[in-house]
């Protein structure tokens, strides 16, 4: 549903994989921290793992190991 938080992480994750695969990667994180603002308003904890798991991959593949494990626990 339109404005549904699960949703817009859903497609924030999306569109993140698409700005790091183009190698926008602040586009990606950008979006990435959008989704979570959304899906931590709405206490869906499983979403929420699943955005800050998108962001330590995304901080991985930046090379910023210490701030993907920090994404990761």
């Amino acid at each position: 549903a339109i404005g549904d938080p699960s949703s817009v992480a859903n497609a924030s994750a999306v569109l993140a994989r698409g700005f790091a695969r183009a190698g926008r990667m602040n586009a990606a994180r950008r979006a990435l921290f959008a989704g979570l603002k959304g899906v931590r308003s709405s206490g869906d904890r499983l979403r929420e793992a699943g955005v800050l798991r998108e962001l330590g991959h995304l901080r991985l593949r930046q090379g910023h190991f210490e701030a993907a494990i920090e994404r990761y626990t």
